[in-house]
């Protein structure tokens, strides 16, 4: 199942002279990379506006948080982030992210990117039911959600259980012209919404699924006869995303760029380097202009 766009002998003034052309390119592919395309901050940020999207916010991803876990890999060959879609929480989640690879300097090969296509993977599994689940922070809010659950609420609110200062600093961490999403603003707590497992893409339309197996962060609301349907969904995914060919691979180099359709792309990325020798300039951004 190929995935990725492989965009050679490009440079940044092509793309802001067509950027609707890349634009369709993207739609087709949902990911676009550009080796060795050598942006500034600033030209990462003019290149997703370009192509109609909105400016949420950039700053340097390291992964250094995932490194102080305690006896968790950091080898090359073995996952440091789980695969996963982004901010699945948020109400408005980032749609576009700009990948820019500034630092680089740990072995070729070490602190690779995968992908998967889940628009491809709804079509490939022939997804055609729709489970609702709420997507929550922490491990320690699930009582909270599980009691309103259970007493048949479709709103949910939750009280913060964790330290506030301690979650802004998390959220924050290694941000620049960075807006804290809404779920952080409050003291006492947050209201997560009902999110579809599978989401139509609001660009093209094509059915998406939008979830992650196993994830604690992940609460289902009851259906019924929805147990069995969804363990064999389930079974079914988890089997097809540890399927290296359903798998794509960037192996990166300090200059890379990638410009990732977020709604679509899970992703996972392995270790084998310290926060210091790979950072990455993320870009987020949201709305897009159709096409």
């Amino acid at each position: 199942m190929t995935q990725g766009m492989v965009v050679a002998d490009c440079s940044f003034d092509d793309i802001l002279d067509d950027p609707g052309y890349f634009k369709e390119l993207l739609y087709e592919s949902k990911l676009l990379c550009f080796p060795e395309l050598n942006l500034s901050r600033e030209q990462n940020k003019q290149v997703c506006a370009a192509l109609g999207y909105v400016f949420d916010r950039q700053g340097d991803e390291t992964h250094a948080r995932t490194m102080d876990r305690k006896d968790w890999p950091n080898t090359s060959n073995k996952v440091l982030v789980q695969w996963h879609l982004e901010n699945l929480d948020h109400e408005q989640p980032p749609l576009l992210a700009g990948w820019n690879m500034e630092t680089f300097t740990c072995p070729k090969g070490h602190g690779r990117t995968g992908f998967i296509d889940m628009a491809k993977m709804c079509k490939k599994l022939k997804v055609d039911r729709s489970f609702e689940y709420v997507f929550i922070r922490s491990a320690t809010e699930a009582e909270q959600l599980e009691e309103q659950m259970a007493a048949g609420k479709r709103e949910f609110y939750i009280n913060n259980t964790e330290n506030t200062e301690s979650i802004f600093t998390i959220a924050t961490e290694g941000i620049v012209e960075y807006a804290p999403p809404q779920r952080y603003d409050s003291d006492t707590g947050y209201s997560p919404p009902i999110m579809d497992s599978v989401s139509p893409h609001p660009i093209t339309g094509e059915p998406v699924l939008r979830y992650m197996v196993d994830s604690f962060h992940v609460k289902w609301l009851p259906v019924p006869d929805m147990m069995t349907e969804k363990q064999l969904l389930d079974e079914k995914l988890s089997e097809a995303i540890a399927d290296f060919d359903n798998q794509f691979w960037w192996d990166w180099t300090v200059g890379d760029y990638l410009l990732v359709d977020l709604f679509c792309m899970q992703h996972s990325v392995l270790g084998g380097f310290t926060p210091e020798q790979r950072v990455l300039d993320v870009v987020f951004s949201t709305e897009a202009v159709s096409p």
